[in-house]
């Protein structure tokens, strides 16, 4: 056992006496590879690495943006055409609202039109209006009083019918003629009395009688018959 512990130490002792030659190969190595040396290369490896990741990132931050403006650009672009057709489509129903509104009007209008015409062909008229101071009858129906009042009212109105139906463009079958004189009954008896058409002015009283039994003879006394005419006009 003593000679295999003998053989130990001088193996121990060996590598222990070797130290000049690991000592050697540590100096050469930090010779070539010095602290300042490691820590320099490692700081610009590590700030060119994230020069690198920043210039990534950047790219990816610039792509993103024109990503997005691009989005953004295309989205106006779509609302702004939206609002365009809004826009027409409500002009469209505006110019249709108007459309059917006049077209609505103008219906109602016609039909009012044709109620009109209607109630005017219902009970057609004509009304003649007519100065009798100025407008003097025969001198015969004066003097034949109520009865030359009546002949004079039918000859009267005839003549009137007959005007009416010449001078009046396409003229009612059926229609009235309503014929009103306005005349100074005082006046026009002392005018024929003073004419010797008549002796009294009570035949001329009969004479307006007779002709109001077919027509309207009006005594409007003293006063201007124009006056009476552009009331009734």
């Amino acid at each position: 056992m003593s000679n295999s512990h003998s053989a130990v130490i001088p193996l121990t002792l060996a590598q222990a006496a070797a130290p000049g030659v690991i000592g050697s190969q540590q100096n050469n190595i930090n010779t070539n590879m010095t602290p300042a040396a490691l820590t320099n290369g490692r700081s610009q490896s590590f700030a060119q690495d994230h020069w690198d990741r920043y210039d990534q990132l950047k790219g990816v931050d610039g792509a993103k943006n024109a990503l997005i403006e691009d989005v953004l650009s295309r989205y106006d672009a779509v609302m702004r055409q939206c609002q365009n057709l809004i826009n027409e489509q409500d002009a469209r129903e505006i110019r249709n609202k108007r459309r059917n509104d006049v077209t609505a009007l103008l219906n109602q209008q016609a039909e009012y039109i044709n109620h009109l015409q209607n109630l005017m062909n219902a009970n057609p008229f004509i009304v003649v209006v007519v100065d009798g101071n100025n407008f003097l009858f025969n001198d015969a129906f004066i003097r034949d009083g109520e009865e030359g009042g009546r002949r004079a009212a039918v000859l009267f109105k005839d003549e009137v019918t007959e005007w009416v139906t010449k001078s009046v463009e396409q003229p009612p079958s059926d229609f009235k003629i309503l014929i009103e004189v306005y005349a100074d009954f005082k006046g026009l008896a002392d005018t024929f009395m003073r004419g010797g058409v008549i002796e009294k002015m009570s035949t001329f009283g009969d004479f307006a009688r007779g002709f109001n039994a077919l027509l309207d003879f009006v005594d409007v006394g003293d006063g201007d018959v124009n006056n009476k005419l552009v009331g009734r006009s």
